[in-house]
């Protein structure tokens, strides 16, 4: 769609519903595709945050409150490392279909990203190889 604009006001931008569009940009100090684009950094920088976070309380589950409760008979860390490591679990599954819309991944791409949550040192893998 063309808006009768100044050309000099008159930028290409990328749409994420429609492939390319003409955006009137006159009086902003950026692009509406910046302004996008910025807001997409917000959300891959939310998700590798929430998959450090889930890496890491899957790591102290494992490697002190599992042993802990198992060996010294002292439960109370499993409750609420495990509490902790549930939430993050299942908000990084759900960033991670997020990001698989924002990113435009494969299923593929999404089942492994998925994979890797139940893996230990899963979610640093996938951080650094899909993001």
């Amino acid at each position: 769609m063309l808006v009768a604009c100044n050309k000099d006001t008159i930028r290409l931008c990328e749409d994420f519903v429609n492939n390319f569009t003409l955006c009137c940009v006159s009086s902003l100090p950026y692009s509406i595709f910046a302004a996008k684009v910025k807001a997409l950094d917000i959300s891959v920088k939310t998700f590798r945050i929430i998959s450090t976070l889930e890496a890491i309380s899957f790591l102290v589950l494992l490697g002190i409150a599992m042993p802990l409760k198992y060996i010294w008979d002292m439960p109370e860390m499993v409750s609420v490392v495990g509490m902790a490591h549930g939430v993050l679990f299942i908000a990084y599954l759900v960033m991670a279909y997020f990001m698989k819309e924002k990113l435009n991944w494969s299923w593929g791409t999404l089942a492994i990203v998925m994979l890797c949550s139940v893996l230990p040192f899963g979610p640093f893998y996938a951080e650094r190889k899909y993001l």
